[in-house]
């Protein structure tokens, strides 16, 4: 991510699972590493080479369970991904992405 990339990122998130829930949407979930994430704001999918952003319709917490202790996820899920772009992201490895976050398309 290049220096222009950090000036419009409200948020960075990083992924640690993407999937559908029939009804809901497709949620991603994981840890945000920076800023906050609010529904409305976009998920800047450039990391993976998609020039697409798509809509963050929804937010919820969700716990993790550890070595005896529950860290706090977070979900988040959007309706603006086609089955072509659902099928990529599932097989896709997220462990060293960066995800931006943005308030504006």
């Amino acid at each position: 991510m290049g220096k222009e990339t950090e000036d419009y990122a409200v948020a960075r998130f990083k992924i640690n699972a993407c999937f559908q829930i029939t009804g809901r949407g497709f949620i991603f979930a994981r840890k945000i590493k920076q800023g906050n994430i609010e529904k409305g704001q976009f998920l800047d999918l450039g990391s993976l080479g998609f020039l697409k952003k798509i809509k963050i319709h929804f937010i919820e917490m969700i716990p993790k369970p550890g070595n005896n202790t529950f860290e706090e996820h977070f979900a988040f899920g959007t309706h603006q991904l086609n089955e072509e772009e659902k099928t990529f992201l599932k097989t896709q490895d997220f462990s060293n992405l960066l995800f931006d976050v943005t308030q504006d398309k």
